[in-house]
């Protein structure tokens, strides 16, 4: 008995350690008959050669070959044909499970304790191939070369100071992927997701998760994005990824990395730009790194949308905490938007105003 995983679910199936190919029944059939294979070969209309490789396990039984036992047995041709698809099925896993014994090194690359422990994965441990297969399932991929081609494409296209596991990166990407695939969402519409991120700056002045998350889903859902708050994975250290799931919808993922409200809110701005302005061919992650052109324009997209850069002169003048909670309530951001860039641009000491900055809290259930 093994089982796969939906879902985190586990659905068990059957998998019995052997198969009877259908030579064996034919040579019993002859040997209770009293029948020679000269004679069996002729009713069969083949030649003894051939049948001697059928009964011999060299040559695959056909349909036609199964329709002519039928005739000359009595038993149906469909069971004949299950013999031949149950042994055809058996010898494919036993030649899969010396491929994969040959990658099981690859286990100790990934994140599999924190994929298990968060229930991503069921726990194999004790049957090393069988966890393999688990973890194939999970990334939706048929071997080790199909996820170097497919999972971890996003992680290798970053700088050599990307400093994350490409493996716990693209377990973090594959979590939301599958959780995204369950959220319904219109059709996006660029213009009326553009409109959105004001609504969406507004939320920025809410500190309980229970105002401001469920608003936020909703708000993005309606023009064609899902927004996921997905905890890290491993040494993931990612803080968002922006990516396309198909041409009509969009996926934001958040990590809450950190504890500051500014991080927060400006990361998913940052790559509600990359939805907004970018390739939807490209996975964008964002390990606070990154300098190219596409991220620094939705760096300055999430910093002019926070706070227009008319009233950056007015940033320098903040000097308690009184004059920002006021500066934020004018501008219609919290007051963590604005502490944080005092922080950013050095206009002040890290240790000032940091009770204005607290993350908004959350804890993923």
């Amino acid at each position: 008995m093994t089982s796969a995983t939906a879902g985190g679910s586990a659905l068990y199936r059957y998998e019995p350690d052997y198969a009877v190919p259908p030579g064996d029944i034919i040579a019993e059939f002859i040997e209770e008959q009293g029948m020679t294979q000269v004679e069996l070969a002729r009713r069969l209309g083949i030649t003894t050669k051939h049948l001697n490789q059928l009964i011999g396990g060299s040559v695959s039984l056909s349909n036609e070959l199964a329709i002519g036992l039928e005739r000359v047995t009595g038993t149906p041709a469909r069971f004949w044909n299950s013999l031949e698809a149950n042994f055809q099925d058996f010898e494919a896993r036993e030649r899969e499970a010396e491929d994969l014994a040959a990658e099981l090194p690859w286990l100790d690359e990934l994140p599999l304790k924190e994929l298990i422990r968060q229930g991503h994965v069921a726990d194999r441990r004790g049957q090393p191939i069988e966890q393999l297969r688990e973890v194939l399932r999970f990334f939706g991929v048929a071997g080790r070369s199909s996820f170097d081609e497919v999972c971890a494409s996003a992680a290798y296209r970053k700088s050599s100071a990307y400093t994350s596991d490409q493996y716990a990166v693209a377990a973090w990407l594959r979590v939301g992927e599958l959780q995204a695939a369950t959220c319904p969402t219109a059709t996006f519409n660029r213009a009326a997701f553009r409109a959105t991120l004001r609504e969406v700056r507004a939320l920025t002045i809410e500190i309980e998760p229970e105002r401001w998350l469920p608003r936020l889903t909703k708000l993005c859902a309606d023009v064609g994005v899902v927004v996921l708050l997905v905890p890290e994975i491993g040494k993931s250290r990612l803080s968002g990824a922006a990516r396309w799931l198909s041409p009509d919808k969009a996926l934001i993922q958040l990590s809450l990395r950190g504890r500051w409200a500014e991080g927060f809110w400006f990361t998913f701005f940052h790559e509600a730009a990359h939805i907004l302005l970018h390739s939807k061919k490209r996975t964008f992650i964002d390990d606070g790194q990154s300098a190219d052109e596409l991220e620094e324009e939705a760096d300055r997209f999430a910093h002019d949308l926070l706070i227009a850069p008319e009233y950056l002169p007015r940033l320098a003048t903040l000097k308690t905490a009184m004059e920002v909670h006021a500066f934020a309530r004018e501008i219609g951001v919290g007051s963590g938007i604005v502490a944080g860039r005092l922080h950013k641009e050095d206009l002040i000491p890290k240790n000032w105003f940091n009770k204005a900055n607290v993350h908004p809290r959350y804890t993923f259930q």
